[in-house]
């Protein structure tokens, strides 16, 4: 049993060949006939916003809903306030994703830095705060979505830069360096492993990683691609 990604125009008809074609299908009529497939969970992206700043269909989201039984993640960017309070007024069978770096950037960290540029942008401090605190209550409707874009230098050095932040070779150090920051380090086990299995249905993992309070510097360059923090000294690091 897997999960089935919606990802849906403006017409409300699901996209295929990614993105590159539209069906005639839409994607209420899509989720009804998964209905008895043993699908573990929707995600679904209106891509006529996602990276666009408007973050998830709301009103999209909650017909899937209200018109079938699976869980459904809201993917798109959850970035502000009224994201969190939307996608929590929806009932316990819709969660979403949170970037490491949505968790640290602000708008000012991004604007005329391009390696800070993705899509959904970062947007005020009340809204990373509330990124934050939603994290560090636990609430095992939001969990980790790495999000990572390994775009080449010459690709975000350049006037039209191409949005995305690479993370994922750092990406558990990162997070333990916010987590500990924000006091919440007792947390980065459910918000980076167990909150997702969990909403799938799924046993938590058996496989285990270990983090050590030891400083990691972040390389300038990982072949042609500059990461996130490049320079920085995080406190964590991921052992061997």
């Amino acid at each position: 049993y897997g999960d089935w990604s919606s990802d849906v125009c403006s017409s409300d008809l699901v996209a295929v060949e990614g993105w590159a074609a539209v069906s005639q299908l839409a994607a209420l009529d899509i989720a009804r006939r998964f209905e008895d497939a043993g699908v573990a969970a929707v995600i679904y992206t209106d891509i006529s916003r996602d990276g666009m700043l408007g973050g998830p269909n709301i009103p999209a989201l909650k017909e899937v809903v209200e018109y079938s039984s699976f869980p459904v993640i809201a993917s798109g960017g959850i970035t502000r306030v009224e994201d969190l309070q939307a996608v929590q007024s929806l009932g316990p069978t819709v969660a979403a994703t949170i970037t490491a770096h949505h968790l640290d950037l602000i708008v000012d960290d991004w604007a005329g830095r391009n390696h800070n540029y993705c899509k959904p942008v970062a947007k005020y401090p009340a809204d990373r705060a509330a990124l934050q605190a939603v994290v560090c209550a636990g609430n095992p409707r939001f969990f980790l979505g790495s999000d990572s874009a390994p775009h080449p230098r010459g690709a975000k050095e350049c006037a039209s830069a191409c949005a995305g932040v690479f993370t994922s070779p750092l990406l558990l150090a990162y997070l333990a360096d916010t987590f500990e920051r924000l006091e919440c380090l007792h947390r980065l086990g459910d918000f980076a492993g167990r909150f997702g299995a969990a909403f799938y249905g799924l046993p938590p993992s058996t496989a285990t990683v270990e983090l050590r309070r030891a400083p990691q510097p972040v390389p300038a360059v990982y072949g042609p691609v500059v990461p996130y923090r490049a320079g920085a000294t995080l406190n964590w690091t991921l052992c061997p």
